[in-house]
């Protein structure tokens, strides 16, 4: 059964694409959408990483910036890299748990930059409910002082000190502006077994410089240009770069949806689907950058996708 639709986001030149992705979903341009481009890149010499082509991309008119663009990955990890939290993200053995705040270490470094962030955009009454649930009363102008020199040195010292400094200045300051009774009832209790998960993390993470954390805070908060595959479904941009890695997951091969293999069905329609989504977010522009191979079959069909013109080797 073929399924016909108006498309009023993409330019006609993803469309075109998005109907050879999937042709039993023909879409149409609603008649203003923009002409657009598509391209496809391959990882080599010429372009030996993302940043590399994201360099000669603006060069060509993208604008990288948070709002007009994204860089979809499949995996967190591969974010993290480029996003500057890998070592952070890799001490946290339930990556779940870390992204969703579900452990102590990641729940109190996500509340640490969220007060940074809301003294720098001066959102005070975030703060002052802080306060308040932990017991600090502001009653004269001298209490108001002594929390913006507490909070102005916290938020100055976050960049250049390590987690593990900045969470002992927590402790040794008159000013609890956070739930610290978790925090240290651990270190009371570090040495015991049931804390053999939190001492792992502890100490893998103290030494480490405190920016990972802002750097996976903003993440968090899209406040960077990266994104998963998973995360932009019904999101639009006006820039898309996919970045196609058959290694990052077994349970996705971009490769056999271009070389039409079926031979596990569940892979490649899963595949194909999340590929059509990648696809279908760019209001203006398009690019895939393979950085694992492409078979010859594959090869074919993206030069007839994409057109010879717009494939880069």
């Amino acid at each position: 059964m073929i399924t016909k639709s108006d498309n009023f986001r993409c330019s006609k030149k993803v469309i075109e694409l998005l109907n050879h992705i999937r042709p039993e979903l023909v879409q149409y341009p609603s008649g203003h959408n923009a002409e657009g481009e598509i391209s496809f890149y391959y990882g080599n010499e010429n372009y030996p990483s993302e940043t590399i082509l994201m360099e000669k991309l603006k060069q060509d008119g993208w604008e990288f910036d948070n709002n007009k663009s994204k860089v979809l990955y499949l995996t967190h990890r591969k974010i993290a890299i480029q996003g500057g939290y890998e070592k952070l993200l890799n001490a946290f053995p339930n990556r779940d748990r870390f992204f969703e705040r579900g452990d102590l270490f990641s729940l109190l470094l996500f509340e640490i930059e969220d007060v940074c962030k809301s003294y720098s955009d001066k959102n005070y009454s975030t703060l002052f409910d802080r306060l308040k649930s932990n017991g600090f009363k502001i009653q004269k102008h001298s209490d108001k002082k002594i929390v913006q020199k507490y909070i102005e040195k916290l938020t100055e010292s976050r960049r250049t000190k390590t987690i593990g400094e900045i969470l002992d200045f927590l402790l040794e300051n008159p000013v609890q502006i956070f739930q610290l009774q978790d925090y240290t009832f651990f270190l009371a209790n570090i040495e015991s077994p049931e804390m053999e998960e939190n001492r792992k993390i502890y100490f893998a993470i103290k030494s480490l410089p405190f920016q990972e954390v802002t750097n996976w805070f903003n993440y968090i908060e899209k406040n960077t240009i990266y994104s998963t595959k998973h995360g932009v479904k019904g999101t639009e941009f006006d820039n898309v770069l996919v970045i196609v890695d058959d290694s990052a997951w077994r349970n996705f091969s971009d490769n056999e949806v271009f070389s039409n293999n079926k031979h596990n069905i569940n892979r490649y329609d899963r595949s194909r689907n999340l590929l059509y989504v990648c696809c279908s977010r760019p209001k203006k522009r398009l690019a895939l950058y393979s950085i694992t191979p492409m078979s010859p079959d594959a090869q074919k069909t993206i030069s007839s996708w994409f057109g010879s013109d717009n494939v880069y080797k």
